[in-house]
């Protein structure tokens, strides 16, 4: 069992002596997991540095948190979307996804503009679940919807047992890429979480 505290500490220490891409996402991950789950404190600690602005990574997590946790508007999702030319594909997926998140929380939102960010971030063809899973959510024809989750289950790329899950350690929860793989695309999952996301797909042994 991981010590998130103490790792905070830590990790807010070696940031200050070391103004880094890696230490900052490392700093802003301890803000992230229980029991601090300071989420507030996380997006804030992304908008302050400016060295943020290097990790596409770390301004994903801030649009995430933004519209997952504290329901308001991202401000690193438009320097994301001025960044898209120079943007991989997996990132533009990423991008298009946040953009159907921050509609959801929009009464004057309509459907057609979310699945219209959702058929985007899915025709990059990249290993992704949440946007499968989104879409299928708001897909009015059973077919269709049957259609999206089936490609949504296909894409997981591993279901780890809970007793796996305990082994992980603090190399594997304070690498940004895991986070951002298990947390926003879903690519990463335990088996719980599988269970409950694909109920028809799979079941805890």
């Amino acid at each position: 069992m991981m010590d998130v505290e103490a790792l905070n500490q830590k990790y807010k220490a070696a940031f200050s002596a070391d103004r880094t891409v890696k230490n900052l996402e490392n700093y802003v991950l301890s803000e992230i997991y229980a029991p601090i789950a300071d989420y507030r404190n996380a997006v804030d600690i992304i908008r302050k540095e400016k060295i943020a602005l290097a990790s596409p990574e770390l301004m994903s997590v801030e649009a995430y948190l933004c519209f997952t946790q504290l329901y308001c508007k991202s401000k690193m999702l438009p320097v994301l979307k001025r960044l898209s030319d120079r943007l991989t594909p997996d990132m533009m997926a990423m991008v298009f996804y946040l953009e159907a998140l921050s509609f959801f929380g929009n009464k004057k939102s309509s459907h057609d503009k979310i699945k219209e960010c959702l058929d985007k971030s899915i025709s990059y063809d990249i290993p992704f679940v949440s946007n499968f899973l989104d879409r299928a959510a708001i897909e009015e024809n059973e077919e269709r919807k049957n259609e999206l989750l089936a490609k949504a289950y296909k894409n997981i790329r591993n279901i780890c047992s809970i007793a796996e899950c305990k082994t992980l350690d603090e190399t594997y929860f304070f690498d940004i890429d895991n986070y951002i793989d298990s947390e926003i695309k879903c690519i990463d999952l335990n088996e719980v979480q599988a269970s409950v996301l694909f109920p028809t797909f799979y079941h805890v042994m």
